[in-house]
């Protein structure tokens, strides 16, 4: 713990980009894990103020101790050390080795039975993880457990010897075979262990990840650290300095607005999610971080001035780290946010950057009514009204059973039949088999931007006459003035 101090305090003193409140307010629950006693589940009054350890970890499948509203009295009692797993244990053993008394652990620290309260809590994120003096990360605890203090990799060959011209004494060295991986700064000295950690593989650690001023990782092999400032890890006493060998905060670090949402959106929905319907909660609290840099509105995962750009957004169909895996994507049920933005599915997404977009938005209407207290969460309902260009389309299946897209011909009585325009659907559904009735109407809503031009595949609502819903992005090789000339301009409502 020696090493984790004096990382903490260089931190804390000498790294003004990590400049911090000396005694923040506690969040509204908090454990009180001062040494001596046993833990005790505390309610702090808004006053109270200190430094508190947020703990990042894996739940895993595995029941595990939580607060719910049975046991709420209870734990405000007082909780046997006993009680708490494993990974739990080790947490509170480093806040005491370190001398921090309070600890947030989220299954602990929100009433996991109450949707009142979660919503309520989990829309704090943002403020209690960018407050904490140090997040606890256990990459090593694939569930609460395992534990992540003592770990099989972690045992280090050691060899002592005699330094010549150093004085009496011995040094002690130790010694591991470097890792070659370039994926993950904290996971790249995983030489025999999988390309990332369980951890890092979740939705909702991204999020704490770039809240949190500074971090110590308990990887599998050591111990490491990132802070707004800089990486570094137990096998080297100097920072990393090669941008793959950085944690993904440093490496989107001064960049344009919109390419730092866009690389956080595409990290973010390359991981996995327990409840799909929690996509726009996980990342609420980074949005909420952000709304401070921009005076754009934030909708359902998009920025207003964004648009109409960024509505371009299309699903990959491979994961970033595993290019050779299918990425499977539906629609999120129930539901929680509209077709036209990405997190209304589970794949893999971009979006356009949007930084240098001229587009004029003033023909654009957004209305989105929560469903949480949390403004950045999950919705009730959503429309996007806006004028534009449709054209008429039909839709064919592809070639082959592993085509993901399909065929679409344009049937306006507008052009010939020697000057049929074609595209390509990239469904927003894939993996599974397109999500639609071929023999459907549909139509493909024509999008501007400063960059490219792009179409839009929708149908018919059936939840909502008179609408329509996306289905996917449309590539073609015709030009955008073709498709513009047979195209009708009216007022269109996407939900």
């Amino acid at each position: 713990m020696s090493l984790a101090l004096e990382w903490i305090k260089q931190c804390v003193e000498d790294h003004p980009r990590c400049s911090r409140e000396p005694r923040p307010l506690l969040p509204y629950r908090v454990l009180d894990v001062a040494d001596g006693k046993d833990p005790q589940l505390r309610v702090n009054s808004r006053q109270d103020r200190g430094n508190y350890v947020a703990l990042s970890h894996c739940w895993g499948t595995k029941e595990s101790l939580k607060t719910v509203t049975s046991t709420l009295d209870e734990h405000l009692n007082g909780i046997s050390f006993a009680k708490f797993p494993k990974t739990f244990q080790d947490v509170i053993v480093v806040c005491r080795r370190l001398g921090i008394p309070y600890l947030w652990i989220d299954s602990l620290c929100i009433i996991q039975d109450s949707k009142d309260d979660w919503a309520t809590q989990s829309a704090q994120m943002s403020d209690i993880y960018s407050n904490a003096i140090v997040t606890i990360s256990a990459d090593a605890a694939p569930d609460s457990h395992c534990g992540f203090l003592t770990c099989e990799r972690r045992t280090i060959p050691v060899k002592r010897f005699e330094v010549p011209g150093s004085g009496p004494g011995r040094t002690e060295v130790c010694i591991r075979k470097k890792g070659a991986g370039d994926r993950d700064s904290f996971n790249h000295h995983f030489w025999r262990g999988p390309a990332r950690s369980p951890l890092s593989r979740r939705g909702w650690i991204l999020q704490e990840s770039m809240l949190s001023p500074r971090i110590l990782h308990f990887t599998a092999e050591e111990l490491t650290w990132e802070c707004a400032t800089l990486s570094r890890c137990e096998c080297q006493y100097e920072p990393h300095i090669f941008p793959s060998s950085k944690p993904l905060k440093l490496r989107i670090d001064g960049l344009p607005f919109h390419r730092r949402w866009g690389t956080l959106v595409d990290n973010f929905t390359d991981r996995h999610l327990s409840y799909w319907a929690d996509r726009l909660p996980a990342i609420s609290g980074i949005a909420q971080k952000m709304q401070a840099s921009t005076k754009a509105k934030y909708y359902a995962g998009l920025w207003s001035d964004a648009f109409p750009q960024c509505l371009l957004w299309r699903v990959l169909d491979r994961h970033e780290d595993m290019p050779f895996r299918a990425c499977i994507s539906t629609r999120i049920e129930p539901y929680h946010a509209p077709t036209w933005s990405w997190a209304s599915v589970t794949g893999r997404v971009i979006i356009p950057s949007g930084d240098n977009n001229t587009a004029e938005p003033s023909d654009i209407e957004v209305v989105c009514k929560p469903a949480t207290p949390n403004p950045y969460g999950s919705l009730l309902s959503a429309e996007l009204r806006i004028n534009c260009f449709l054209i008429p389309i039909e839709i064919f299946e592809g070639p082959s059973p592993e085509h993901l897209g399909a065929k679409i011909h344009c049937f306006s009585e507008k052009i010939s039949e020697g000057a049929k325009l074609c595209a390509e659907l990239i469904p927003d559904v894939q993996g599974s088999g397109y999500e639609t009735r071929f023999q459907d109407p549909h139509w493909a809503l024509m999008v501007g931007g400063c960059f490219n031009d792009g179409l839009i595949g929708l149908r018919a609502a059936v939840s909502r006459p008179g609408s329509y819903e996306r289905v996917g992005l449309l590539a073609t090789n015709d030009s955008f003035q073709k498709w513009l000339g047979i195209a009708i301009k009216q007022e269109v409502v996407i939900v």
